[in-house]
C-alpha cells in the first residue's frame, strides 16, 4: 500500500500512517482510538534500542495462542534469530502501518525476497495452512522479543520488528464472550457469515449489520439451549402438519363441490 500511495497520489495526499483492513471485517469501534494508542510508537525514529537498530513500521494484534503455529521452515527462522517458541504468528487482516518507515526500511522488498526464495530456491512455506501469512512470518518478529541471530543469519535479510497491539482490534467471532468487548471483528477463515454453511455465531454477529437478509429469520434465532431448539422444531412440525391438513381439507372440499355439481347435472337431465 505505501508503494501504491507513493506512485499514485500527490505527496500532500499520501497518508503518513494508515489502517489496513481485510474485506471480511466489521469495525464496531472508532479506529482512531487505535491510532491514538499506537501512532507515536511507529515511525523511522521510533523503536530503536541498544540491541535493536531497526525502527518499528507496522503494528498488528497480539496473538496469545498456545497452540503451535504452522511456520514452514523453522530452521531458517531459528537461524535468523526469531524465537518462535515465544511468538505464535500474527494475522495480517488488521495492520497499522507507517508509510515513510515502511518505504525507507524496504519492508516490501523483504517480503518479496521470501516469496522468491520459496518459489525459486526452496519450498519453505507451509502454504496449505498459513496462506498469505507465510512470508510475513519470515519478515517480521514481535518487538517485545529479542532477536538472537545465528551465524547463518548473514545469508538472509534481517527480520524487522513489529508492534503488538490489543487483540480486541482483531477478534475472531468464536463465541459471544470472545467478541463482547471487540473493537474489530474479523471473520477469518474459509467460512464467511454471508454463506449458509458458516458457523451459527457468525450469523448472529453479522445479522445486525447485514443490509439485506441473507438467510431465513429462523437462521438468526439464537440457539440458547436444547429446550429452545426442541420447541422450535415442535412449532415447525406443527406448522407443517397444519399445512398438510389444510391441503387435505381443500382437496375434500373440492371433491364435495365436484360431486354436488355432478348430482345437479344428473337432476337436470332427469327433468
Amino acid at each position: 500500500m505505501p508503494k501504491i500511495f507513493e506512485e499514485q497520489l500527490p505527496e500532500n495526499e499520501r497518508p503518513k500512517q494508515f489502517l489496513y483492513l481485510d474485506c471480511d471485517i466489521l469495525v464496531v469501534e472508532d479506529p482512531r482510538k487505535l491510532a491514538n494508542q499506537i501512532s507515536s510508537q511507529l515511525g523511522i525514529e521510533t523503536g530503536k534500542t541498544a540491541t535493536r537498530t531497526d525502527p518499528i513500521c507496522v503494528g498488528a494484534a497480539a496473538n496469545p495462542a498456545k497452540a503451535s503455529t504452522h511456520w514452514g521452515a523453522k530452521k531458517i527462522l531459528y537461524q535468523m534469530g526469531i524465537q518462535i517458541e515465544h511468538f505464535h504468528g500474527w494475522n495480517a487482516g488488521v495492520l497499522y502501518i507507517d508509510s515513510q518507515c515502511w518505504m525507507q526500511v524496504g519492508a516490501l522488498d523483504r517480503v518479496l525476497y521470501w516469496l522468491r526464495f520459496h518459489y525459486q530456491t526452496a519450498k519453505i512455506f507451509d502454504t496449505g495452512r498459513v496462506g498469505s501469512q507465510a512470508p510475513l512470518y519470515f519478515t517480521f518478529y514481535p518487538s517485545n522479543t529479542t532477536l538472537v541471530p545465528k551465524t547463518q543469519a548473514e545469508n538472509y535479510p534481517r527480520p524487522l520488528p513489529y508492534l503488538e497491539f490489543d487483540l480486541n482490534w482483531n477478534r475472531k467471532p468464536k463465541s459471544k464472550d470472545k467478541i463482547k468487548f471487540a473493537s474489530i471483528i474479523h471473520f477469518a477463515g474459509g467460512k464467511k457469515p454471508w454463506e449458509k454453511s458458516c458457523p451459527h455465531i457468525q450469523k448472529l454477529v453479522f445479522a445486525s449489520f447485514a443490509v439485506h437478509p441473507y438467510f431465513d429469520e429462523d437462521d438468526y434465532v439464537e440457539k440458547e439451549d436444547k429446550e429452545t431448539r426442541a420447541e422450535r422444531k415442535v412449532r415447525k412440525r406443527a406448522r407443517k402438519r397444519e399445512r398438510k391438513l389444510e391441503s387435505v381439507r381443500n382437496k375434500e372440499t373440492a371433491a364435495d363441490e365436484e360431486e354436488e355439481e355432478e348430482e345437479d347435472e344428473e337432476e337436470e337431465e332427469e327433468e
